[in-house]
């Protein structure tokens, strides 16, 4: 505001459409009225240009917030990773049972795994049966699993 005489006020603003100084002079209650609209209703919230909005640390702001979901992804992809890796056989009996299953009982040794049998399937693994398809695989024969039982 330039000027108040008691009758009129004298002030001037910015035209945000031509970026023109503009100087008016206008009666009291026309003044106030204009100056009553840039007046929000009671408890309206108004967002400022401060803070993350400011000008001056917008840029700043964005890349931090960037950072910041960058980083969350990771760690949300580092959790599902985590997740999913099963323990093996051999965790969760020496977990459950305190006892290595590859461990042997006399000697105290690791033991080797040659073949799976089972009583209604026989054998369900076989190390000679690994032999004869790699030998297949190398020399391009068709590996025909031998029958059990």
């Amino acid at each position: 505001m330039n000027s108040y005489d008691g009758r009129t006020v004298h002030y001037w603003y910015e035209d945000h459409r031509t970026g023109k100084r503009i100087d008016k002079k206008v009666s009291v209650y026309p003044f106030i009225y204009e100056m009553l609209q840039h007046i929000p209703p009671k408890h309206f919230r108004m967002v400022g240009r401060y803070g993350l909005y400011s000008r001056r640390s917008y840029q700043k702001a964005k890349d931090m917030l960037r950072l910041y979901a960058f980083m969350r992804t990771k760690q949300i992809s580092l959790l599902l990773e985590h997740k999913r890796k099963k323990k093996t056989y051999r965790q969760r009996m020496i977990e459950s049972f305190e006892k290595d299953p590859f461990q042997c009982p006399h000697c105290h040794q690791e033991m080797e795994l040659i073949g799976i049998w089972h009583a209604d399937y026989g054998w369900i693994y076989h190390y000679m049966e690994d032999i004869e398809k790699e030998r297949c695989r190398r020399y391009g024969i068709p590996f025909r699993r031998k029958k059990t039982g």
